[in-house]
């Protein structure tokens, strides 16, 4: 993943925590591309951790996309995941 021979293929995830009034306190996008030679190989399974501190108690909203992008195309939106989470 990605794969394809339509120049440089990718698949974007973008991934961010915001606080409860809005503001973002945690932001990556990681992006994995043939032609930069961070694709994934077909059944591998790639696991991402991040380590974000979090005010105990305090609730948060984790917001994540998924996202494939050809060059010169429009980017098709893959999955998208939004969940309220509690720093501990």
């Amino acid at each position: 993943m990605p794969t394809g021979n339509f120049g440089d293929t990718r698949v974007v995830l973008k991934t961010q925590v915001k606080d409860g009034d809005g503001k973002i306190v945690f932001s990556k996008e990681e992006v994995f591309s043939n032609l930069k030679k961070s694709g994934i190989l077909p059944q591998k399974t790639v696991t991402l951790e991040y380590s974000v501190l979090l005010e105990t108690g305090k609730r948060y909203q984790l917001n994540a996309g998924l996202s494939y992008q050809v060059e010169g195309k429009a980017e098709l939106s893959m999955m998208t995941r939004s969940v309220e989470i509690e720093g501990k």
